[in-house]
């Protein structure tokens, strides 16, 4: 959305640092695959933002990373925890940790 000055109002989370934190604090606590996987979409999002100035990248960096580690114990430990998943939750788990890993490595 264009305001009347001309510049352009932020419309993802990744630029607002206040709607990040809300959306941190709103991350699902029993789903930490699920969690994660929002934290990588905004790592995406922050990745493709080359407007994001250098201090506030960092700080949003912090907040993700900050916010992943309770999630990355928790997948961890309910991958070790079964011997055995289904492959379908097996995939879920090792894909919302590889791509949050992946992305958190290229930003």
């Amino acid at each position: 959305m264009i305001s009347w000055f001309g510049r352009n109002k932020p419309e993802q989370p990744v630029a607002d640092s206040g709607r990040l934190q809300t959306l941190v604090a709103n991350l699902p606590s029993e789903d930490s695959a699920e969690a994660l996987q929002q934290i990588t979409k905004q790592l995406v999002e922050m990745h493709g933002d080359e407007a994001l100035k250098l201090a506030p990248r960092f700080r949003n960096l912090d907040l993700l990373d900050g916010a992943s580690r309770p999630h990355e114990r928790s997948l961890l430990l309910e991958y070790l925890a079964t011997p055995r998943h289904k492959k379908s939750h097996e995939q879920r788990l090792w894909t919302s940790a590889y791509g949050f890993w992946r992305e958190l490595g290229e930003e």
